[in-house]
C-alpha cells in the first residue's frame, strides 16, 4: 500500500495544531494560501487569519481600508476636531446667546454699510451714464456719429453699475450667511451650557 506525502503531512499538522491550539493562515506573495503554526516573519499578500483546533477561523485579519473609506475616516476625524475646537472657541468667547446677537448686529452693520456706499456709488454711475446717453441722444438728433470714446464711456459706467450690483448682492449673502452662523452657535451653546 502506498501512502502519499500530502494527506500525512497535513494529519501532523492537525496533531501539532491540537496541541499548540493555535494556527495561522495566509495567502503569501505568489497567491498561495499557507498554513503554520506561527504567524509569517514577512508580511503576506492578504492578511493573517487566526484558526482554532477544528480549522474554524477565530480571529480574521483587519482588513485595509480603502482609499474611499480612508478619506472618510480622515473626513470625519478633521470634522471632528473642529468641532471640538469651535465649542471650545464659543464657552471661551462667550457666557451667554445675548452675546451672539449683539456680535452678529455689528458684523451685520459693518456690512450694511459697504452696500450703503455701494448705493452711492450706482446713483452717480447711474447719473454718469444718463449723462452720456443724453449726449450719444443728441448727436443722434442731429444726425451725427457720437464719438466712439462717448460709447467707451458708456460701457465703462454699464460695467460699474454691474460690478457694483454684483458686489452688493455678495454683501446681501454674507449678511445672510453671518445670521445663519449666529443662530447656529446660539443653538450650539444652549446645548453646550445644559451640560
Amino acid at each position: 500500500m502506498k501512502y502519499s506525502g500530502l494527506p500525512v503531512a497535513l494529519a501532523f499538522l492537525l496533531v501539532a495544531v491540537s496541541a499548540q491550539a493555535q494556527l495561522y493562515r495566509w495567502v503569501d506573495d505568489n497567491g498561495q494560501v499557507q498554513y503554520s503554526d506561527k504567524p509569517p516573519v514577512t508580511g503576506p499578500r492578504k492578511g493573517v487569519s487566526e484558526l482554532d483546533s477544528q480549522g474554524i477561523v477565530r480571529k480574521t485579519p483587519v482588513q485595509p481600508l480603502s482609499p474611499e473609506e480612508k478619506a472618510k475616516q480622515d473626513a470625519d476625524r478633521t470634522q471632528a476636531i473642529d468641532r471640538e475646537r469651535r465649542d471650545k472657541a464659543l464657552l471661551q468667547s462667550f457666557s451667554n446667546t445675548h452675546e451672539i446677537d449683539l456680535l452678529r448686529d455689528r458684523q451685520i452693520e459693518s456690512v450694511q454699510a459697504g452696500i450703503q456706499t455701494n448705493n452711492l456709488r450706482r446713483q452717480s454711475a447711474e447719473a454718469r451714464l444718463d449723462r452720456l446717453n443724453r449726449q450719444i441722444d443728441s448727436f443722434k438728433r442731429r444726425n451725427k456719429e457720437a464719438p466712439a470714446d462717448l460709447y467707451g464711456d458708456v460701457a465703462g459706467a454699464q460695467k460699474e453699475i454691474a460690478d457694483i450690483n454684483a458686489d452688493t448682492q455678495s454683501k446681501q449673502a454674507v449678511i445672510q450667511a453671518i445670521r445663519q452662523r449666529a443662530d447656529e452657535d446660539k443653538k450650539r451653546l444652549t446645548e453646550l451650557l445644559a451640560h
